[in-house]
Order: structure tokens, then sequence, then C-alpha cells
């Protein structure tokens, strides 16, 4: 009995914290990140603040846990399918593929309003250029295995030759959520992958 009791909890508190995450995107979407309160979050949903502050510490948190839980999801995902392939070329071109699917199934109402966060706020660090995340720590390690293999230059070091190419990547995605639907990503990602590969990899 006690049992099911907490599992109906537990499940509870995942739908309550589902809904938060919900309705503050929503209204993160239509008034604009820094123009919504806590209180309109909670107002929408019939939920007290302090209900609120169980499942996250701020406004930033919303977003911020998403994105980390997606990051560790594809992490994991990804090393599997990466592992398996034999040459730089195959794992970058994997690791992109995947990445842009991540960056599909995010959404762009999501990453827009993940952008304006980061932006609109007076911050010292933001969590989209944390290079504790894993696009970061995955890339480079795909990158320093390629120059042990001499297939990657090496007169840039894997963390720098990592930085520089997230960058290149993010300024895509921030392109993609500024212009409107004529805007393809799929395309734009795929000229990128092709200059990309061709500055990263050692001239033969």
């Amino acid at each position: 009995m006690i049992k099911n009791k907490l599992t109906a909890r537990k499940l509870q508190a995942i739908e309550t914290k589902e809904k938060i995450f919900r309705t503050a995107i929503d209204l993160f979407a239509k008034k604009g990140f820094e123009n919504v309160r806590i209180e309109d979050i909670c107002s929408r949903i019939g939920l007290s603040k302090g209900a609120f502050y169980t499942h996250f510490t701020s406004k930033d948190q919303i977003i911020i846990e998403q994105f980390r839980d997606v990051d560790t999801y594809n992490a994991r995902e990804m090393a599997g399918v990466i592992a398996r392939q034999k040459t730089f070329h195959d794992m970058w071109t994997t690791w992109s593929r995947m990445y842009l699917k991540y960056i599909h199934n995010l959404g762009k109402p999501l990453v827009k309003v993940a952008y304006r966060s980061q932006i609109s706020l007076d911050k010292k660090f933001s969590f989209l250029i944390d290079e504790k995340r894993s696009i970061y720590t995955f890339m480079e390690q795909v990158i320093s295995d390629g120059q042990n293999r001499g297939e990657v230059r090496s007169d840039i070091s894997s963390k720098e030759l990592t930085r520089l190419v997230v960058r290149a990547y993010r300024g895509i995605i921030y392109d993609w959520c500024l212009s409107g639907s004529k805007f393809d990503l799929g395309t734009s990602w795929k000229e990128m992958d092709a200059l990309m590969l061709r500055g990263v990899m050692e001239a033969k």
C-alpha cells in the first residue's frame, strides 16, 4: 500500500514538473523570457510558488535542466553509434547528423527561448557555452582520437578545435532561430560540415 502511494506520488511529481515546463516554454515564447514571472507560470496551472520551487530553483533552471537531460541522453546514444565508425570522417559525419537530429527534436520554440534567456539577462556565465556540456567533451574526444591517428591537424589543440567547431555550429543554430521558414537548417548544416571537415582534417 505504501509502495503504491509512493509510486503515485512520484508519478504526480513527474506530471507536475512536465506541466510547469510546458507552461513556462509557452509563456516564454509568447511574452519573452524576461517578461514572465514565476507567479505567471504558477497562476496559469494553479500551482503555489512553494510547489514550483520543489521542482525548479529558477526560471533559468527550467530550460537548463531540459538541455542537460537531452545532452546526457544524446551523449549516450552517440557514444555507441560513433564507436562503431572507423575513420575520423565517418565519426564526424555521424556526430553531425545525430546532433542535427537533436536540435530538430528540441524544436525551434525551445531553442529560441534558450538563446533568448541566456542573452537577455546580465549573466556572468551561460550554460550554452559551458565546456563541460557533453557536446564539448564528446566532440573533443573525437577530435583528439583523430589527431592521435594522424587524421586531424595537430597544430591546434583538440580543446581549441572543439571550441571553434561548436561556435560555428552554434552560429548556424542562431541564424535558424532568427530566420523564417525559408531557412533550411539541414542544407546549411551540410554546407558547414563540408567546410569544417576541410579545415579540421590533416591535409593529404
